[in-house]
């Protein structure tokens, strides 16, 4: 059975990944890329995650 911190933990986690979720369709919604990527080797036991990049791209059809 999870301890209380953990159920917290867990919540706090539930919460961020809703933001970020929020936070990546809005992006999208002005026309920008976001691109996120894994370190393992850092943040801990479960790595961490950082933007790798964050821009606009344009679709240029032929005429």
């Amino acid at each position: 059975m999870a301890t209380k911190e953990q159920r917290g933990a867990s919540g706090e986690i539930m919460k961020a990944v809703t933001a970020l979720n929020n936070a990546l369709t809005e992006a999208h919604r002005v026309d920008l890329f976001v691109e996120l990527k894994h370190n393992p080797e850092s943040g801990g036991r479960n790595g961490a995650y950082y933007v790798d990049k964050i821009e606009t791209r344009e679709m240029v059809l032929p005429s």
